[in-house]
């Protein structure tokens, strides 16, 4: 009787100090967001027939895939700094 006792008073606690953590840590949204420069869009995921790119192709298909894609220059070192520093190429002097 008092070992069952002791094991609920034992969970409840952990549950009380842990639980609201798996709740939070659920509640937010899984991210992963790949930068790439000078890749183009020669992917199997974007059509090329080609090009195997099975893992980010199933990665495409079971997230967001943005089809329109910008860059900042139309040469890579400007596009490489906008990428690596965050600034757009206009903004930096």
């Amino acid at each position: 009787m008092r070992a069952g006792v002791i094991q609920s008073v034992l969970c409840t606690v952990i549950f009380t100090l842990f639980g609201d953590r798996a709740v939070a840590a659920a509640a937010k949204p899984n991210v992963l967001f790949i930068c790439v420069d000078d890749l183009k869009p020669l992917l199997g995921c974007y059509g090329d027939k080609r090009v195997q790119s099975p893992n980010i192709d199933r990665l495409a298909a079971g997230g967001l895939l943005f089809e329109r894609a910008y860059c900042n220059q139309a040469v890579c070192g400007a596009s490489r700094n906008a990428l690596l520093t965050g600034v757009r190429s206009l903004l930096v002097s």
